[in-house]
């Protein structure tokens, strides 16, 4: 009898004990979750760049006579120069850092040459330095113009 009396106050000892250690194993699993769920979304950051990009540029090497830029994201799903239909992109991406199609727009006189993400977070990979796509041609060169990524704050 004397053996069970003693027993039960160890467990409620080792109960807050558990309680803790588990607390403390779920907040690292938690960082863990969070750090790959932001590199996952990093990742389809650099594919709507690539898409972005690539659709800019084919917009302004096909375009008939002097080369210009989309004048918007819009212009790149249905161009309007032509007359038979011309695509650039399926559809505007959404922005995975912000989950919303709203990308802030790098305009040189009011045509857009890149885009960028208007998440204020800190990047993991330094590719995705600061989020930023912009159609660097030789263009941009030509006129004078020199576009920085720079971290936002």
């Amino acid at each position: 009898m004397r053996c069970a009396w003693t027993a039960r106050g160890f467990t409620y000892l080792g109960m807050p004990f558990l309680v803790i250690v588990m607390g403390i194993a779920l907040a690292s699993i938690a960082d863990v979750w969070t750090t790959a769920a932001q590199r996952d979304r990093e990742q389809e950051l650099l594919f709507a760049d690539l898409r972005f990009q690539n659709a800019i540029r084919v917009y302004y090497e096909s375009s008939p006579g002097v080369k210009e830029f989309p004048p918007s994201l819009e212009a790149l799903l249905l161009d309007a120069r032509f007359p038979n239909v011309r695509r650039y992109l399926r559809k505007v991406y959404a922005d995975p850092m912000t989950g919303n199609a709203d990308w802030g727009l790098v305009k040189i006189n009011d045509r857009v040459v890149g885009v960028f993400s208007t998440s204020h977070g800190e990047p993991f990979l330094r590719r995705v330095s600061a989020w930023v796509s912009v159609v660097a041609g030789e263009e941009l060169c030509r006129i004078g113009v020199r576009i920085l990524a720079q971290p936002k704050q």
